[in-house]
């Protein structure tokens, strides 16, 4: 039933991402999305993310399918400065057991502008109950004490520039 549930959340962050075209323009809100997985020591972890807007007015979600279980989260604020996206989110739904509800992560993405993965994007979920979100200072948002890593994936981010 996890499972089913888990594939019935990434079917609609899916389907959120690729039914309007987020192509940049003078008038777009920044936004930052992207599907695919990460690979670390001892893990691998199927993600999606679509967030929108600015500041903790953004909205969207980001979801994992990780080691043990999986988890959602609600964005409450994304920064995004030229290629480089941090979206914060409270966790609403997980059946991880490293992962809580009401637990804030902190996802930061890189898109390298590249086609192929010959330059890989950058992505890295950092847990606040594992020491990984430094608050920011605004409620809601948050940065991470670690840097991303190359992944296999593809994520967009513009500044609505």
């Amino acid at each position: 039933m996890r499972t089913v549930r888990f594939a019935v959340v990434i079917a609609t962050l899916v389907g959120c991402m690729v039914g309007p075209s987020l192509a940049a323009s003078a008038s777009s809100p920044p936004f930052m999305a992207g599907r695919g997985s990460q690979f670390g020591p001892g893990t691998h972890s199927r993600f999606v993310i679509l967030a929108v807007g600015s500041g903790p007015a953004a909205t969207g979600s980001f979801a994992a399918a990780v080691t043990g279980g999986w988890f959602v989260a609600r964005v409450t604020c994304l920064q995004v400065d030229g290629n480089d996206g941090i979206a914060t989110g409270v966790v609403v739904s997980t059946s991880s057991p490293d992962t809580r509800v009401g637990e804030y992560i902190v996802v930061e993405g890189v898109e390298n502008g590249s086609a192929s993965f010959a330059v890989p994007d950058l992505l890295r979920f950092s847990f606040q109950d594992n020491g990984g979100v430094i608050p920011s200072g605004t409620k809601g948002c948050g940065l991470p004490v670690y840097g991303p890593v190359p992944i296999k994936a593809k994520i967009r981010v513009s500044d609505g520039h």
